[in-house]
């Protein structure tokens, strides 16, 4: 499909992605790699929150065995929507292409970055001992 489109630029959205099992990992270091690496890519973004470390770990590992071959930029980001302006390089296309991606992939993921801890108490009364 992308030798189709003769698309250049790719962004791979992993964050609805559950953890990936260890034979999907061989899968793709001998079989998707492999046939990204013949694609005519320039920059692959990689949309995957900082809070799915398992996958990053994944991601990571399987670039960095095929680091030789790679000929495309790799970029990794917590949010579709920071990915693409930053693929687009804020084209004033980006607006109808993220309904696009919106109208094909659904909504978007909350955002990635909130704190994950309760908010500390502070100026809060104090409870009664």
């Amino acid at each position: 499909m992308i030798t189709q489109l003769g698309a250049s630029r790719v962004v791979l959205e992993l964050n609805a992605m559950p953890d990936i099992p260890v034979y999907d990992q061989i899968w793709l270091s001998t079989t998707f790699m492999p046939a990204l690496l013949k694609l005519p890519l320039k920059q692959v973004v990689v949309v995957l929150s900082a809070r799915r470390v398992y996958n990053q770990q994944v991601v990571e590992g399987v670039l960095s065995a095929s680091a030789l071959n790679i000929r495309f930029d790799v970029q990794f980001f917590a949010q579709a929507e920071a990915a693409m302006a930053w693929l687009t390089d804020d084209s004033p296309r980006l607006p109808a292409l993220l309904r696009e991606w919106a109208g094909s992939c659904g909504a978007s993921a909350p955002a990635t970055d909130e704190v994950a801890e309760p908010r500390a108490p502070y100026n809060q009364p104090r409870r009664p001992d």
